[in-house]
């Protein structure tokens, strides 16, 4: 436990099988003022909401941005998500998009969709929507524009053994049930 995985120590242990679920990594978009101090992930506001000021404005509208501004509005804070497609959560159920976006609404979260980020400034973001521009004041900007697989640190696990096996985010980024069929999937494949 606590411990790093190497593939030093995994040649040293020999083993006949890996399983590799080292998970991923948050999707840094390429915006001016991305590396701003105001800047921070949804990981980050979720396990530090200390550093979230009082006004929030989360880029992103999938299920982790709508779900950081639910715990955020909750905790006091106003937040407002921006989300370039014509969907919140786009890739979930119809039903989840219907809950979470009620549970949004008791929480004082906006939002508004079809937009775009085209800036991160000191004291907000400029946004674009149908051509027009406008600011949008807050004190932090939170990233939720998804994940990507740590694809590097997985790879350098690839022959290790004889049965190497890829699960979870670092095979294919997904959600919790997913993660879980893989990780099962895994082990009975080398049971």
């Amino acid at each position: 436990l606590n411990t790093k995985a190497t593939r030093q120590m995994i040649d040293d242990m020999d083993p006949d099988a890996v399983i590799v679920a080292i998970g991923s990594e948050p999707v840094i978009p390429k915006i001016p003022g991305v590396d701003k101090a105001n800047v921070i992930t949804a990981e980050e506001a979720l396990h530090h909401p200390d550093r979230v000021g009082k006004k929030a404005v989360i880029i992103g509208g999938g299920l982790v941005g709508c779900e950081t501004a639910i715990i955020l509005g909750e905790a006091g804070i106003d937040t407002h998500v921006i989300e370039f497609s014509q969907y919140l959560m786009g890739t979930s159920q119809f039903s989840q998009r219907i809950h979470t976006t009620e549970f949004m609404e008791k929480a004082g979260a906006t939002y508004q969709l079809e937009s775009k980020c085209t800036e991160i400034l000191d004291d907000g973001v400029d946004v674009e929507k149908d051509g027009v521009i406008s600011r949008i004041k807050a004190d932090t900007i939170v990233l939720a524009v998804g994940r990507k697989p740590l694809v590097e640190e997985r790879e350098s696990f690839r022959d290790s053994a004889f049965d190497v096996i890829f699960v979870g985010d670092c095979n294919k980024v997904g959600n919790i049930p997913q993660a879980i069929r893989n990780g099962y999937d895994a082990a009975i494949r080398i049971q």
